[in-house]
């Protein structure tokens, strides 16, 4: 076998529920969490930019990475630290505590 062929055929790349358990374990932040997010990302973009300066740019980008997390539910950040996805956390909750 050609180890220099490319994978040829993925059986379970149009699998619906591998999709869901995919989203599931990418999203890291919480719900609520997400929802202050976007609301701070937005605020940071509108005052940055008001602010016609080098720190109001810079300030407008930090509000599109909030944006970017609440949208998402994902963050990097939270990734590097080892924070586990939100499902995953749930369901060893429940397995301990019920």
């Amino acid at each position: 076998m050609d180890t220099e062929t490319p994978l040829q055929y993925q059986p379970f790349a149009a699998v619906p529920q591998l999709e869901k358990l995919r989203h599931e374990l990418f999203v890291n932040v919480p719900e609520a969490e997400r929802k202050m997010s976007l609301a701070m990302g937005v605020a940071c973009i509108v005052y940055g930019l008001q602010q016609r300066s080098l720190s109001g740019v810079l300030l407008a980008i930090t509000g599109g990475a909030a944006i970017y997390r609440g949208a998402t539910g994902h963050c990097p950040l939270y990734e590097a630290m080892g924070k586990p996805a939100v499902a995953l956390a749930h369901a060893v909750e429940e397995k301990v505590v019920g």
